[in-house]
């Protein structure tokens, strides 16, 4: 049997792969949360680590989510693919 490399909704998240992601978002200047309602634990932990830590919170999303008005500091609206085509254009 053969599984993809991410996690189900259910499963357990490996422990390294739990620790390096708060690791990282303790050292992170920016965190960008892409198309996360804010809803789903312990994920939702890790932007709100990263803003603890002092980065700046950029949220894409189409709508405004839990993040939003709690977190984020740079909300840009609209869909995750056309806003990051966007930024890529800008960047590149």
């Amino acid at each position: 049997m053969l599984k993809p490399d991410f996690i189900f909704f259910g499963e357990g998240i490996p422990p390294d792969a739990y620790a390096d992601s708060f690791a990282a978002a303790e050292k992170a200047e920016v965190c960008i949360i892409v198309g996360s309602t804010g809803e789903v634990t312990p994920a939702s932990y890790v932007p709100r680590t990263a803003k603890q830590a002092g980065a700046t919170i950029i949220e894409i999303n189409p709508e405004k989510t839990i993040f939003t008005s709690a977190i984020t500091d740079i909300h840009l609206k609209g869909k995750a693919t056309e806003v990051l085509n966007q930024l890529g254009e800008l960047l590149f």
